[in-house]
């Protein structure tokens, strides 16, 4: 009976077993720690580092210095001048026998190394301007102005002054005086007649030119001029 017993448990056993889940032992991985500031730290002043090598490397070679170094050894040096400039008086028993020379009686000292000389020292000479020299115009050589028909009708006698002379001639009276430049818009009104140039009065008096005085006749071979408002 008992082996019975034994049989059925271990029947039991085995299909309970082949059922339920086979347990295994697994081991889980402890979690990834991060990494300690130490080395952030240390990575960051390398990413420095790295950044100022970089921007020493791209700057410009010879870069000038700045205007305002310039300027203060200007002044230094201006100073230093001042102050050999102004030294003290010299004492009363420097003329007696072992006493040493006055420091400003000695040959001037040289110049300090690295001392920047004045600004007025470094500028270009300016160049000279010569004074203008005066041309003498040549003398004129202009011909004389020939003589016109104007100038010459201006020395024809008037109509009045050969009357004073006793010459005959007709009554003549200029009514009205038109010049123009062009010839053929000149007129003239003689005794209330308006003629043209080379036309004559019913008199028999030629009208040979209008001028702009007035106007030239010609009668018996005689030419002399009538002017107008005359």
């Amino acid at each position: 009976m008992s082996f019975i017993l034994d049989a059925l448990k271990k029947a039991e056993a085995e299909r309970n077993r082949r059922i339920a889940p086979v347990l295994m032992d697994a081991r889980v991985a402890p979690p990834r720690r991060g990494l300690p500031a130490w080395a952030w730290a240390l990575g960051g002043v390398l990413l420095a580092n790295l950044l100022v090598l970089g921007w020493l490397l791209l700057r410009e070679p010879g870069t000038p210095a700045p205007a305002g170094t310039v300027t203060a050894s200007a002044a230094s040096a201006g100073a230093n001048n001042s102050g050999a400039a102004t030294a003290g008086p010299e004492s009363p028993g420097a003329g007696a026998p072992g006493a040493s020379p006055p420091a400003g009686a000695g040959a001037a000292s040289p110049a300090a190394p690295g001392t920047a000389p004045p600004p007025d020292a470094i500028r270009p000479a300016l160049p000279v301007a010569r004074p203008p020299v005066a041309r003498t115009a040549p003398p004129s050589t202009a011909s004389p102005r020939p003589r016109t028909d104007i100038d010459s009708d201006l020395q024809l006698p008037a109509l009045h002054e050969l009357r004073l002379a006793g010459v005959q001639l007709p009554d003549l009276v200029l009514n009205l005086h038109v010049y123009d430049p062009a010839p053929a818009h000149r007129s003239v009104m003689l005794n209330g007649i308006r003629l043209r140039e080379g036309e004559y009065t019913p008199n028999g008096v030629k009208v040979e030119r209008i001028t702009p005085a007035g106007v030239v006749l010609e009668a018996a071979g005689r030419r002399f001029r009538l002017d107008a408002g005359g």
